[in-house]
Formats: C-alpha cells, structure tokens, sequence
C-alpha cells in the first residue's frame, strides 16, 4: 500500500512529495481487509485514489485483484495529515493538492 501511495503522490504530486520539509506529511492510521486467502508469491494488481481532501487531513483507498482469477482481494485506506515541521501540530493542505481537489476542500 505505501509503494502506490508513494507512487501517486510522485506522479501526481510531484512537487509536495519532493522531500521539502515544509511538506510533512504523516500516515496516522491505516486499514486493511483481506477479502479472501493471499498465499506467498501469489501476483495481484493494486490500485489507489485519493477518498478525500479536507483542511489538513486526507484519506487514500486501495484495492487489490487477484491476476490469476480477477477477484478483489484486499482493501484499505491510508488517513493522514499534513503537520508543520517545526510545531508538528496540524497545517493545511499545500496550495497544489488543494487547488487539484478545491470541491472537497
């Protein structure tokens, strides 16, 4: 889950996501729910999408399919926070991933 999330925010957001430290973003708590049985060296295909942007919250989903038969096998969500680095208290969300999803901000 953290690789897609990562991935994302590299392809999407490219310039919160740079290691500046003015951006420090942390995952305060993650969900996952095995839907069926995944044993080692099983392949499955991940997907992820951002649930919701608020304030400086946000929300990422995940779903996994089986490549062998199609079927989804595990969901989950990623909440975290944008904090400031020198607080660490709770600041809002930088200005590009607010501007790209202004109607749930």
């Amino acid at each position: 889950m953290e690789q897609l999330r990562v991935k994302m925010m590299s392809d999407h957001f490219s310039d919160v996501d740079a290691g500046d430290p003015s951006n420090l973003s942390v995952i305060a708590k993650t969900d996952v729910n095995y839907l069926r049985p995944i044993a080692y060296g099983d392949s499955i295909i991940g997907s992820v999408w951002v649930n919701m942007v608020m304030r400086s919250r946000w929300e990422v989903g995940f779903s996994f399919i089986s490549k062998i038969n199609g079927q989804q096998t595990i969901v989950g969500t990623q909440i975290g926070a944008f904090l400031s680095p020198i607080s660490l208290l709770p600041t809002r969300v930088p200005q590009s991933i607010a501007d790209k999803f202004k109607n749930y901000c």
